[in-house]
């Protein structure tokens, strides 16, 4: 039972790691959007 929790737990870790990338990738698109909206502004 013990085994099972740990590799429960690993799983979970590995799902919170991929999901934290995933926001990362997300923000940084995000802000190059909105950089990239700047400087069009700047430009236009």
């Amino acid at each position: 039972m013990n085994q099972q929790n740990r590799q429960v737990s690993a799983e979970e870790k590995k799902k919170m790691q991929e999901s934290e990338e995933k926001r990362t990738v997300y923000l940084q698109s995000f802000m190059t959007k909105d950089a990239i909206e700047r400087c069009k502004n700047y430009f236009l």
